[in-house]
């Protein structure tokens, strides 16, 4: 029993899917602490009924399983709200499988979603659906969604927003948000975060030593710029969302650093490469077995757009509490103290 139904009220029934992940915990610590919906989570295998996991019930449900339609129907039947997060973010490897769980999960829970008359469902999406707008301009939401060429994730990214534009003209009693993120950072699971980029086994002391400027300058790749959103203020966007029942799409972020600003953040000056040299010696890296960058990641990474998250401010009322400053500082605190995070 979850706690609002303890509390003896009768709360709207929000099932999420992908709920035990990086941002299913931030967002079950900011449902439990508003404590005024009845929540299911959704993930492969229940966490231990310990905070925040004990403010939801569990359903186990593999996504990319056969039995997975019926048990999402029997899962969302009086569900006012599906927030859907479940997604296997490091699909380079793995592009067959990885949309197995992506898309026809997707798809299976956008199936489930209509046939069990639930009235609204949140996507968690990606601002690698764009493409960069010319001269730099921050990208709206009504920006192309081409993808990003040579990056599975933003490919999927896309197909899966596909699956939401069929399902919105089919369905158009549904309400459907799309919170389209940067990357998703909280000291917690700083490990699984940064995986893809750098690898599992970045050692701690490496880190300390560049949080301490004792590495400098830092060698950066010419055009990259990067910003982060806090998982907490991800929660924060999703459960606006949630209240409000706000339709369509918002870029859900923080301020963008150019290479001075990611240099700055541990008190270094950046040494910018250029991009085609880093992006060969990535390529070259990632097929010797010496890096788990793949070219992928890399073209990601170089090709997503800065973002305009204007629209968020001013329907759903939504200023993120962290800078990318102080989420990328988050993160080196999680690395150096070697945080996994959980799974999902």
């Amino acid at each position: 029993m979850t706690r609002s139904a303890v509390r003896g009220r009768s709360p709207a029934r929000v099932v999420v899917t992908g709920a035990s992940g990086n941002v299913g915990v931030a967002l079950l610590r900011h449902a439990a602490a508003a404590g005024t919906h009845d929540l299911v989570g959704v993930c492969r295998h229940p966490p231990d009924p310990v905070p925040p996991f004990d403010s939801a019930d569990w359903t186990a449900v593999d996504l990319a399983a056969d039995d997975a339609p019926a048990t999402l129907r029997e899962t969302f039947a009086g569900a006012a709200v599906v927030v859907h997060l479940a997604w296997l973010i490091e699909p380079e490897g793995d592009v067959e499988g990885s949309a197995r769980i992506n898309l026809d999960g997707t798809g299976a829970v956008l199936d489930a979603v209509a046939a069990t008359g639930v009235s609204h469902v949140v996507f968690l999406s990606s601002v690698a659906v764009y493409a960069p707008a010319p001269g730099g301009v921050p990208v709206t939401e009504d920006g192309a969604r081409p993808g990003i060429d040579g990056s599975a994730y933003s490919a999927q990214k896309v197909a899966a927003e596909d699956l939401l534009d069929r399902f919105e003209a089919e369905h158009p009693e549904t309400v459907v948000t799309r919170l389209r993120a940067g990357l998703i950072v909280q000291r917690e699971a700083a490990r699984e975060i940064t995986g893809p980029f750098v690898g599992r086994l970045l050692p701690p002391a490496l880190v300390r030593a560049l949080q301490n400027g004792r590495i400098t300058p830092i060698p950066l790749p010419s055009g990259l710029s990067v910003q982060l959103v806090h998982a907490d203020d991800i929660a924060d966007a999703i459960w606006r969302a949630v209240e409000q029942r706000a339709p369509g799409a918002f870029n859900v972020t923080a301020d963008a650093l150019d290479l001075r600003g990611i240099a700055a953040v541990v008190g270094a000056r950046a040494l910018p490469l250029p991009a085609r040299a880093v992006g060969a010696v990535v390529r070259l890296l990632h097929a010797t077995g010496l890096s788990t960058m793949t070219p992928g990641w890399f073209a990601m990474m170089m090709g997503k757009p800065v973002v305009d998250g204007t629209r968020a401010h001013d329907v759903l009322g939504w200023v993120p509490r962290h800078s990318t400053t102080e989420a990328a500082r988050d993160l080196l605190d999680g690395l150096v103290a070697d945080s996994a995070g959980p799974g999902s």
